[in-house]
């Protein structure tokens, strides 16, 4: 099976004064239930904005992620991670909107999203 990425939409949220843009992909791209699905966020402008964000995943079905980042401060030499990756897994076939949101000290960053797209299994299931 091929691997294909779906580039979403990307809202900037945060204030004209951080320079942050957010892209988020998943794959598979074309998955029958029940598939799991990795999402992957990728990060890129200001370095000390990205650095160790709190992020808070929102799957679409009803279930929530967090994801806390305990860091010790930011100084120029520390390397940035600017790529964040989740797995959800879809029981069953529907089209789920899918969020993450980047925090730091309670203010928002940024909130990126893609829609899921799972269609009904097709008679295939394993125990």
């Amino acid at each position: 099976m091929s691997r294909l990425w779906l580039t979403a939409y990307a809202l900037a949220c945060a204030s004209d004064s951080l320079a942050l843009s957010a892209d988020l992909r998943h794959r598979p791209m074309v998955a029958f239930a029940p598939v799991n699905v990795v999402f992957i966020l990728h990060l890129s402008g200001d370095r000390e904005q990205m650095y160790c964000p709190g992020l808070e995943w929102d799957f679409g079905d009803g279930s929530k992620s967090g994801q806390e980042s305990d860091c010790e401060p930011y100084s120029p030499e520390v390397e940035v991670q600017t790529r964040h990756t989740a797995q959800h897994a879809y029981g069953g076939g529907g089209e789920y909107n899918v969020k993450v949101r980047g925090s730091k000290a309670g203010k928002t960053l940024f909130v990126a999203g893609t829609v899921v797209t799972v269609h009904s299994g097709i008679g295939c299931q394993h125990e």
